[in-house]
């Protein structure tokens, strides 16, 4: 799938490039870019001459060798992710981010194209590609490199810290355009009027920390941490966009305040509520998908809806394209999510999409840069380009540690020096920022000394950036201890590390049994298997040990150890959704309490169902209470909310019956390898919290009974009905691979597996399942568990296998469940 969209967008840079061409001839000096910034209007360099490798067509060149350009540039990107994740001195010593690593690449290649003029095909692939007006780069990379970051952010934690992004993205940024402002206005030597110095200002506040989030994801920093930076840069390019527009329009025409404002608030507020609007129809096509199970159309639609979104925003509604993908995106992430089935190969394929994207627009901004360094003799005031670096940083700091204090009361209460100081450091300048400084540059309207001294100093505040923050980012994070884990999260590594070992002598164990009576597969030597096992055991547990740990509290310990487990019940709360065993709606609910129960300071997890969600079960119950609504839509809608309900219910007990299993056998499992007879402080903070999450299940249960029987046991086999259907479907897939069944065969059997998903869906179908069962429960035929036999489940409350119920008792209830 990703080489399809790689070759479309080979073919639109092709096009773009043989565009761009007849606009040089006929304008008029797209080579002028690079000239010094003399007092006088500087001499225009003719276009770029074909070279004889360039494939022509009469004498007109066709462009092909753009295409060149795309897979040259892919194929160094190739070579520097493997030599950089295999090569382990260069990993160790040249800790480099990759954008950071393409940039210096295409500013190699830019230099080198114009000083020596031997790269032939090359230096002509270039030349077409750094000649597209940055309207259209912004068309083709941005959408793609906005709907990734929205569809990868955790909504969840976005939540959390949303009010912080939101004031970065939005004072913070008029705060850092008006201090940008003064400082172009007032210190630099150029002259510029105010229009040119705001425009200036709004181009240097648009942040793209991409090679941060990558760092900060790597060392395992943070969430909230890592969707900070990355949540405030989706909003902050929208906003400093808005703003730039604003300003150029401004300096082109003058315009009244009433006009900007106007122009202001139906950009900004219209481009989202159009993303919003643009987002929630694809979440209705996902949704309606869901039942098909056709992963071709997810991958599909999330990819031409950014670009439709972003067109559609930008040209005939004028309104910022920006904001509208950003908003789209985040939408889908939070609604749509839940209709998703196929996540691991959507997310696989926009991975894979964002970093083609990244490597283009990275080298293609290198290259930009480099050009223009061959053709200045001398870099435009070299002085003041230190001084434009030092003081956007130090604006970065005014904005980032003045609002401090807010920040902390804002949302997220652990935001802290430390994390400011990444936020204020990891302020890196990319691909937008430079898009911007281009189309600057090509607006005739402006002063062309003054344009032309905006994009030298926009090009050397991207290069400096990401040369000196970006490659430093790295250093700071490990100075600030980001790359340490705590001694509980090591701790809990550690007994999986040694579940997995044991599970290796198991599978020793059994097959050298079994292989006793084969007459081949007795020659095996399996001492030798075993010391592979061993050396295994022995080097995993020498590289967890080299891993930096800081000392915690007993709190934190009991913190880590419970926020393991709830995420662990989140993660099977998404297997069950993306089984069709839970529906949208209920899953949305639950895994809000998964978030809530997390940054609980006091509720314990026996307390999650009663305290958190039977009061939600209850209100979805009673939703339609009204007697006229039920005359109205018929007793089904009744009928449908109390299934609601109870398919929550039965939602919550399968994911932590689940997870206590797992969980259990896992102790098990560590008890019989485990080379320290003693039990481990977090091996009982864990069995206790397990033991905790047994009541929370037996209190579910006890809701269930007091529940019509036949609503239940709707709800039970529509959910084995769904089940079976997964199952099948999986398990046809399977038989394909396997050459049993044809193509169309199978797609015979898969279609009468999705018709039959989606007639069970129905509601006339819910009606008449539940019928069946009323009538069956009033003949005698379905008999439900009594009360008290749950209940006393419920008291007895023992220890699932392997859970030591003496272990650390009194521990949980003496400790302060707070957020470290």
């Amino acid at each position: 799938m990703a080489s399809r969209v790689l070759l479309l967008l080979a073919v639109a840079l092709v096009a773009m490039a043989r565009n761009t061409d007849e606009w040089t001839e006929a304008d008029g000096k797209i080579g002028e870019w690079m000239q010094p910034a003399e007092h006088a209007q500087p001499p225009a360099l003719k276009p770029p001459e074909l070279s004889q490798a360039a494939v022509t067509s009469g004498s007109q060149d066709t462009g092909v060798n753009t295409v060149l350009f795309v897979f040259f540039s892919l194929c160094a990107g190739l070579f520097v992710n493997i030599v950089w994740a295999d090569v382990a001195f260069i990993k160790k010593w040249l800790p480099l981010p990759y954008t950071v690593i393409m940039f210096v690449i295409g500013l190699g290649w830019g230099y080198c194209t114009r000083k020596y003029h031997g790269g032939a095909a090359l230096d002509d692939s270039l030349d077409h590609v750094i000649t597209i007006d940055p309207h259209l780069v912004l068309t083709i990379f941005i959408p793609a490199l906005l709907m990734e970051s929205g569809l990868a952010l955790n909504v969840h934690v976005f939540k959390k810290v949303m009010m912080q992004c939101l004031w970065l993205a939005g004072p913070g940024v008029l705060i850092s355009i008006a201090l940008s402002t003064l400082m172009a206005k007032y210190v630099f030597p150029d002259g510029w009027n105010w229009n040119e110095s705001l425009l200036f200002g709004a181009i240097v506040s648009a942040t793209d920390p991409v090679a941060v989030g990558a760092l900060l994801k790597e060392l395992g920093a943070p969430e909230s941490l890592a969707t900070i930076i990355e949540g405030e840069s989706l909003f902050n390019d929208g906003t400093a966009f808005v703003l730039f527009l604003l300003f150029l329009k401004n300096a082109e025409h003058a315009q009244s305040w009433h006009e900007m404002g106007t122009t202001l608030i139906r950009s900004s507020l219209g481009g989202a509520a159009f993303g919003v609007v643009m987002g929630l129809a694809t979440v209705l096509v996902l949704r309606y998908n869901h039942r098909r199970s056709d992963s071709f159309v997810e991958l599909m639609l999330t990819l031409f809806m950014p670009y439709l979104t972003f067109w559609v925003a930008e040209n005939p509604l004028e309104l910022s394209g920006v904001l509208a993908v950003v908003c789209m995106a985040v939408t889908i992430n939070r609604h749509g999510n839940f209709f998703i089935r196929y996540h691991h190969a959507l997310h696989a394929f926009w991975h894979q999409l964002a970093w083609i994207a990244n490597t283009l627009v990275f080298v293609i901004s290198g290259g930009l840069v480099g050009e223009m360094f061959y053709n200045r003799v001398d870099v435009l005031h070299p002085g003041y380009q230190i001084v434009n670096y030092l003081g956007i940083n130090l604006i970065r700091a005014v904005v980032v540690f003045g609002s401090f204090p807010l920040l902390r009361r804002l949302g997220y209460k652990n935001f802290d020096a430390s994390q400011a100081t990444v936020a204020t450091w990891g302020g890196l300048r990319g691909a937008i920022a430079l898009a911007m400084g281009i189309i600057v540059y090509e607006d005739t309207n402006l002063n062309e000394e003054h344009r032309i001294e905006i994009f030298d100093y926009v090009s050397m505040l991207v290069m400096l950036t990401l040369v000196i923050n970006g490659t430093t980012t790295g250093f700071v994070l490990r100075w600030l201890q980001y790359d340490c884990k705590s001694k509980s999260r090591i701790s809990l590594a550690n007994q999986a590390r040694e579940g997995f070992v044991e599970h290796g002598r198991r599978f020793i164990e059994g097959w050298s049994a079994k292989a006793s009576s084969d007459s081949t597969a007795g020659l095996t030597q399996w001492d030798i298997v075993k010391d592979n096992l061993n050396l295994l055991d022995s080097k995993t547990e020498a590289a967890f040990a080299e891993f930096r740990t800081l000392e915690e509290s007993e709190h934190t310990a009991t913190h880590q150890v419970k926020e393991q487990l709830i995420l662990l019940c989140k993660f099977q709360l998404s297997s069950l959704s993306q089984k069709d065993m839970i529906l949208s709606d209920a899953l949305l609910i639950l895994q809000d309490s998964c978030d809530r129960m997390i940054t609980s300071k006091h509720t314990q997890l026996q307390q999650w169902w009663v305290d958190k969600l039977q009061p939600q079960a209850e209100k979805i119950k009673n939703r339609w209470s009204c007697k006229s609504a039920c005359q109205l839509y018929g007793m089904d809608i009744e009928l449908l909310l109390n299934m609601q309900a109870v398919e929550m219910c039965l939602g919550f007990v399968t994911a932590l019956e689940t997870v206590i299993k797992n969980q259990s056998d896992a102790i098990e499992l560590r008890g019989s390898s485990s080379k320290d007879p003693e039990v481990s402080p977090v091996a009982g903070i864990e069995s206790q919290f397990l033991h905790q999450l047994k009541m929370a299940v037996d209190d579910a249960r006890v809701w269930l009974t007091q529940q019509p029987v036949a609503v239940v046991a709707t709800a039970e086999t529509r959910k084995s009905i769904k089940h079976m259907l997964f199952s099948m479907e999986h398990k046809v897939q399977e038989e394909t691979e396997l050459g049993s069944l044809g193509e169309a065969e199978a797609e015979a059997v898969l279609k009468e597996l999705r018709d039959l998903r989606v007639w069970n869906h129905e509601h006339k179908r819910l009606l008449e399942m539940y019928n069946a069962l009323e009538t069956k429960q009033m003949s005698g035929g379905l008999m439900p568990r009594s009360d008290e036999s749950v209940q006393q489940a419920s008291v007895a409350s023992t220890p699932a296998p392997g859970l030591k119920e003496d272990v650390d008792a009194p521990l949980l209830d003496s400790m302060d469940l707070q957020e470290p």
